[in-house]
């Protein structure tokens, strides 16, 4: 049942409770729970009102937070509904965040110029494109503080300088990613006349070789103890065991299984269709335990919705998975049998299916086939933990 929000006394958020209502119950929650964020948004909007705001934003939100005269003495359920009331008001036009408009004069505009070219010049992921705006925002914010006059007069020095400092704090393979996304940045700024000369080129290289450590695996004795720990009874185990089946036998990423669909399901012909990196699709073979596993899940635990996705939250509101939830859907399983691993991320299975197999006699070829390496050099990684063929080819020590 809808609650009636027509017995609310709003002003400052009349315009958006009938959005706001529609959004809570396509995100599945309860009447009761409607009914309560009802009640908080009209003691926001009383406190608005004493206040004389006339926008609500971030900054009003916490100002509202810490105000210790206001009638709700908890924060959890209010600051939830307040990001949630904020989400609509930006969804239908109202006003942009308080952050966006503190930046320095110009960083909207190059960061929005960036991103539009990462995507439909460069064509990559949208989650590749949010990686690096978020990597190269701190450059853009020191550089353009005096205004475009000092972002134009940049040099290598300033460059040389900027990653110096940030290698420092993080680790090799973090700071890899960091100078890409900065090299890639000044190239574009240049290309688009933001910065008179194209300093792409005086980015530093970080020393990390990718062949110099071992795969990160567990034996498939552990993996199979992983699966097997989740309680099916109930429907987020029955969900979870779906996806670490999907991690462990076909050595999926966690984007690979949050972007999954139903449509991607093809149940005749027994096969799975793979939105990969690089936007690949690939046709990859449905075993039989883990079709079970995924038709378990989507005809009993699997919530009523409107979303495609196969793998969705459990309370609201219902929405698709993301890679991190699919990360953390592995580290609980990991912590529920109390194994040491050298990881915990989703990419742990990926490591150790590949690690089997090839202890097994799968050939490379074969495990590039079927983890969807582009390159055979990226399989090469494995290669290392293949004992019994490396000490085929490997001299005796002097005696």
């Amino acid at each position: 049942m809808q609650p009636s929000s027509g017995a609310l006394r709003v002003e400052l958020f009349r315009d958006y409770v009938g959005g706001f209502v529609r959004r809570l119950v396509s995100g599945g929650y309860a009447a009761k729970t409607i009914r309560q964020k009802l009640h908080i948004l009209g003691e926001m909007n009383r406190w608005c009102f004493g206040h004389r705001a006339s926008a609500f934003d971030e900054e009003l939100l916490s100002r509202f937070l810490h105000d210790p005269r206001r009638r709700y003495r908890t924060t959890r359920g209010i600051a939830t509904t307040g990001r949630q009331i904020i989400q609509c008001i930006r969804a239908s036009g109202g006003p942009p965040s308080s952050e966006a408009v503190t930046q320095p004069d110009g960083a909207t505009l190059i960061e929005t110029t960036y991103t539009t070219h990462l995507r439909e010049e460069r064509a990559v992921a949208e989650t590749t494109a949010a990686v690096y705006l978020r990597l190269v925002h701190p450059f853009v914010l020191e550089h353009l503080s005096d205004g475009w006059k000092g972002f134009t007069r940049l040099d290598a020095r300033d460059v040389i300088r900027f990653v110096v400092r940030g290698a420092r704090r993080v680790t090799p393979c973090y700071a890899k990613l960091q100078v890409t996304a900065l090299r890639s940045f000044l190239r574009f700024a240049h290309a688009h006349g933001f910065t008179k000369l194209d300093l792409g080129a005086a980015v530093p290289t970080i020393p990390y070789w990718r062949l110099a450590t071992l795969p990160r695996f567990i034996a498939a004795k552990d993996v199979r103890r992983l699966v097997r720990s989740c309680d099916r009874r109930g429907h987020s185990g029955c969900r979870d065991y779906a996806i670490l089946l999907l991690l462990a036998r076909l050595g999926l990423r966690a984007s690979e299984v949050a972007h999954l669909e139903l449509d991607d399901i093809d149940w005749d012909a027994a096969e799975l269709s793979v939105h990969g990196k690089g936007h690949r699709h690939d046709r990859i073979p449905l075993p039989n335990d883990v079709g079970r596993a995924l038709a378990t899940y989507i005809r009993h635990a699997r919530p009523r919705c409107v979303s495609r996705l196969v793998f969705m939250r459990l309370q609201a509101p219902v929405q698709g998975l993301g890679g991190t939830a699919i990360a953390k859907i592995v580290r609980r399983a990991i912590e529920r049998v109390g194994l040491q691993t050298p990881s915990h991320g989703a990419h742990l299975l990926r490591h150790s299916l590949a690690t089997t197999l090839l202890r097994h006699g799968s050939s490379l070829p074969e495990i590039a086939e079927l983890l969807r390496h582009r390159s055979l050099k990226t399989t090469m990684l494995y290669a290392k933990v293949d004992l019994r063929a490396l000490h085929r080819v490997s001299p005796p020590w002097p005696e």
